[in-house]
This record gives structure tokens, sequence and C-alpha cells, in this order.
């Protein structure tokens, strides 16, 4: 009788295929750096300009006008209100008004000088200045960081001195309106969120008209027939939203 013969192994079970590999998320961008410089501005932007304003030349063509004997140095505020556009070119208007001090007159001097004795101050003497019109800026490198740039813009403007004595009973004030021809400037912006950075100004005008407010004494109004060309000079600083 033959021996009995094992039964033949069972097939092994195949393996199961390995699992697929879990997708790595791709690491995020790192966040933007602080210093990044912003790109070139365009649409609209805003600048604010301050400093110290000078005044330079004549006020008219009479004797001895100079405009420093009418008006002291002031200071400014003057504000910037456009569009970019082309990446270089800045289109808008530009408003601003200055206060100071009466200029070295003598006789205004005189008549500004508080030498009663009562204690009082009676005596005030001041001096303010008004700008607005249009201009067209250019930049040098609008998209890097330290942005160069030139300005001129022609408009109207204005100044006036006044004098106020509460004892005397006296309240006058003397302005001047005219032209500005030609308003150069120039500077160069540091570029952030907010730029900034040093600009000169220099504004060339000629008054044409004079009014003389003399209070209860009456007002009296008259055109300049001697002109003169003046200047105030403007150094300081700029700020600007969307550099």
């Amino acid at each position: 009788m033959p021996a009995p013969t094992a039964p033949p192994a069972p097939p092994l079970a195949a393996a199961p295929p390995p699992a697929p590999a879990a997708a790595v998320p791709p690491a995020p961008p790192p966040p933007p750096s602080l210093n990044a410089v912003p790109p070139a501005a365009s649409g609209f932007q805003i600048a604010f300009r301050t400093g110290a304003m000078f005044p330079l030349g004549e006020a008219s063509g009479a004797a001895a006008d100079d405009l420093s004997r009418r008006y002291a140095w002031q200071i400014p505020f003057l504000l910037d209100v456009g569009g970019r556009f082309a990446r270089s070119f800045f289109v808008g208007g530009y408003l601003g008004f200055g206060i100071g001090s009466t200029g070295s007159d003598a006789r205004v001097d005189a008549a500004c000088n508080d030498d009663d004795d009562n204690g009082k101050n009676d005596i005030a003497c001041s001096a303010a200045s008004f700008r607005i019109g249009v201009e067209l800026e250019y930049s040098f490198a609008p998209d890097q960081r330290l942005n160069p740039w030139i300005g001129y813009g022609i408009g109207f403007e204005g100044a006036s001195a006044s004098i106020k004595d509460d004892y005397a009973g006296l309240d006058e004030s003397d302005s001047s309106t005219g032209i500005t021809f030609a308003d150069f400037k120039a500077g160069f912006d540091l570029r952030h969120k907010v730029g900034f950075g040093p600009f000169i100004d220099l504004a060339l005008g000629q008054y044409r008209q004079t009014t003389t407010d003399l209070g209860e004494r009456g007002k009296y109004r008259y055109t300049i027939e001697e002109r003169a060309l003046h200047a105030w000079l403007t150094l300081g600083l700029r700020f600007v939203v969307n550099p």
C-alpha cells in the first residue's frame, strides 16, 4: 500500500501594494520684508511739505520796496494733490499758506514796538502768505528706494502784513496779490509706505494789485504800476502717501 502523500501547501497570499506616500504641502511663502521697496506708484498721490520760506527780490518797482522789508521769513504748509501716470509723471495742484512776522522796515518795527508801561501786550503784528496753482513733476527712479524728482508749477499768490494795536484802537492790514510765473522745485524721496525726503522750492512771481484796509477809515485798492520780480525760497521736508 503506497504511503499517503502530504497535501500541497496553499499558495502564498500576494502582499498588499504599499500605501501611497502622503503629499507634502508646499511651504508657505515667506512674509514680505519690511524693508522691501514698493513698486512704482500709480494713481492718486498726496504730499505734504513744510520747512522755512524766505523772501527774495522786490515787492514792487518803488524805491527800497524789498520783499524782506514787508515780510520776514515764514513757516509754510503746502499740499500737493493729484495723480501719477506713465510711471514717472505726476500732474496735480498745489495749495499752501505761510505764517510769520513783519519785515525789517523801520517804520513797521516802530509801530509794532509795544513800549508803553501798562504791562500788557497791546500790539500784535503778523504776516501771512498763500499760493495756489497747478504743477507737473517727473521722477527719475520711480521704483527705487531713493527717487530724485523735479517739478514745475504756475499759479496765483498773495501776501499780507497786519498790525493790531488795542491801546490805540488800530487794526490795519496791507495785502498784495499777483501771479506765480514759475515755481521750480526738486528733491528726493526715501520710498516706504509713506515716503519722505528733503526738497527745495523757488517760486518766482510778481504782485499786480495791493489792498490797504484801514478799518473804519476805509479800504483802498490799487493796481501796482511799477512791477518787479520777487521770489519765495522754501527749504524743508516732504512727506508722500503712495510715493
